[in-house]
Parts: C-alpha cells; sequence; structure tokens
C-alpha cells in the first residue's frame, strides 16, 4: 500500500497499555520513529497554503495509513482509529461556489459506504486564518456529520482547538483508555458551527 510520504506528524503514546501489550517505540532515527499501529492517536497532514489538489490526493493518503492502523485489543474489541485531519495557515477560494461545500463534495468521492468506517473519514480540515471544517459523530445512524464554521477575528484559536479536541477524542477514548477526559479546550460559549455541510455514510461507526 502507497502511502503519501508528506504525512507531516503522526501523534503517538510512547508507553500505553492494551491488556498485556504496551504500545513502545520500535525505532527511532533523529526525529522519525517506528511505532505500533494501536500506539498512534492522530495523523495529520500540514500545508503551508492549501491548494485545490491537496483535498482528495491527502484525503486518500489520510485515508491509507488509517487503515493500517487498524487494531483489536486482547478481547478482540476494535479499537479506535486514529484522529486525521489536514490543516493550513492559508488556503485558496472557489468562486462558482462556496469553498467549503467544493470540498464536501470532493470528500464524498473519497469515501464509500461499503469500505470505510467513520475512523476513516478526515476528522478536520482547516485554514486557520479562514475557516474549519469539523466531522462530528451523528445522534443516530451510520454516517460522518460535516459542520463548517466561519473564523471570526476573535476565533482564530479554533482550528487548535478543533485539533485537540479529536485527538484528545481518540485518546482518551473508552476502547483505548480507562481515564476520564479532562477539559483541555474552551470553545466560545453557545458557539454554533455556520452551515452543516452534509452527511457521508460510512460501514459503521465502531
Amino acid at each position: 500500500m502507497q502511502i503519501n510520504s508528506h504525512l507531516s506528524v503522526i501523534i503517538h503514546d510512547l508507553a500505553k497499555k492494551y491488556g498485556e501489550r504496551t504500545a513502545l517505540t520500535f525505532q527511532r532515527f533523529g526525529e522519525n520513529v517506528i511505532v505500533p499501529p494501536e500506539g498512534v492517536a492522530g495523523i495529520i497532514s500540514v500545508k503551508k497554503n492549501l491548494h485545490e489538489n491537496d483535498i482528495v490526493h491527502e484525503a486518500q493518503a489520510l485515508k491509507a495509513a488509517s487503515k493500517l492502523c487498524r487494531c483489536v485489543d486482547d478481547n478482540g474489541q476494535h479499537l479506535r482509529g486514529p484522529f486525521l485531519a489536514l490543516v493550513s495557515m492559508d488556503a485558496f477560494e472557489k468562486k462558482e461556489k462556496t469553498t467549503e461545500q467544493w470540498i464536501f463534495e470532493k470528500l464524498e468521492g473519497v469515501y464509500s459506504k461499503e469500505d470505510d468506517y467513520f475512523d476513516d473519514l478526515i476528522g478536520y480540515i482547516g485554514s486557520f486564518n479562514k475557516w474549519s471544517i469539523f466531522k462530528r459523530r451523528p445522534q443516530d445512524g451510520e454516517v460522518g456529520e460535516y459542520i463548517f464554521f466561519n473564523h471570526s477575528e476573535e476565533e482564530a484559536h479554533m482550528g487548535f482547538q478543533f485539533l485537540l479536541t479529536g485527538i484528545l477524542s481518540v485518546y482518551y477514548d473508552k476502547t483505548r483508555n480507562y481515564i476520564s477526559r479532562p477539559g483541555f479546550t474552551a470553545f466560545p460559549s453557545h458557539r454554533a458551527c455556520d452551515k452543516k455541510l452534509g452527511d457521508i455514510e460510512v460501514r459503521a461507526i465502531r
């Protein structure tokens, strides 16, 4: 399986125990490490500027990396997959339709209900200076819900908040951890999304 060499950041736990196993680092080469898939909590592709052709290319690469991280514990229970994100400081703008809707339609073509689980869907796409697209778990149904936030001048922090939310949701997931999740993030009170972009059907939430 070919994986994009530009997946910039892999977030992993150096010593998390899964039953009788510990997800230790296998090997370290300077700033690069080889880690077991069950220790990976997040995979982030970082771009200075987000271009149109990055959307499908990076979503496919992140999905492939997610599938490599599929694991079960000693009891055969599926572990929650890593949080997937594509981040940039600035991004392209579409003219014929809104940029966020164009991105969502491209994502719809990347995923398949027959082959992809909720964890395989990208969790966050953001231009930190402008906007955020975040995947949330549905109240019902086997779908990934995508919502859009247009950043105000006071909301430059929102992209980082979404990244923290996604990574910690994996790290403290009940399939990975028995510790209660602390409150590290701080979104503005009663801040609703600016738009729901739509749902992408998946094989299962797991």
